[in-house]
């Protein structure tokens, strides 16, 4: 389903919902049911980049902890055929720009945060616990979205998983296929300039 039509000019932020076909994503969606097994936010309607709580290198599931992803590279670019959600979010410029100050804020201290591992199976039995500076993925989402004031959350960010943000009424589904297939239609609006620049140097996609 591909139902992208932005006016230019929105303040807008993304969540991309996925899974891999990685045995940790294989599991989580043995223990939720789920269909999308991991989550990550931005502001590039490119999906340029995103970022997200996961495994630093790419072929091993250890160490993991706060990074940048990006569609055309690393696992996203290897996961081409895994099944994917890009949702969005219409906020005020303030909101998206204090967002993405907080994100690259978080970014250059990465080293400071880890993986909520233990915190992924009290998740799983509905147990909300924050643990300073560890998150894991949809918690960390959930998070930057309520402390930023995009949207205000229905539960602690710590029993978030992916497929709750479905249920928040702020949020729209925008594309819903394959990751290659998210790929191959934001570069055809690239490609006919249906993704333009404003003035916080993001990018956002109109029809």
């Amino acid at each position: 389903m591909i139902t992208l039509n932005d006016d230019a000019g929105e303040s807008l932020i993304y969540v991309l919902l996925m899974r891999s076909n990685t045995l940790f994503s294989r599991f989580i969606k043995i223990m939720t049911g789920g269909k999308y097994t991991h989550s990550s936010i931005g502001v590039q309607a490119d999906c340029g980049t995103m970022y997200s709580f996961a495994r630093i290198y790419s072929r091993l599931p250890l160490p993991a902890g706060f990074v940048k992803e990006h569609l055309n590279s690393g696992i996203l670019k290897k996961c081409s055929n895994a099944p994917c959600a890009l949702l969005r979010i219409r906020v005020s410029p303030e909101v998206k720009i204090r967002l993405a100050d907080e994100l690259e804020k978080m970014f250059k201290v990465r080293n400071r945060y880890r993986y909520n591992l233990a915190g992924t199976f009290q998740c799983y039995f509905n147990h909300p616990a924050e643990r300073k500076d560890k998150f894991f993925c949809s918690q960390f989402v959930a998070h930057t979205l309520c402390t930023t004031g995009a949207i205000k959350l229905f539960k602690p960010a710590s029993l978030y998983k992916p497929m709750d943000f479905f249920k928040q009424p702020e949020l729209e589904i925008c594309y819903e296929g394959t990751l290659g297939g998210l790929s191959a239609f934001i570069n055809k609006k690239i490609k006919n300039k249906q993704i333009v620049e404003i003035s916080d140097q993001t990018d956002v996609i109109s029809a």
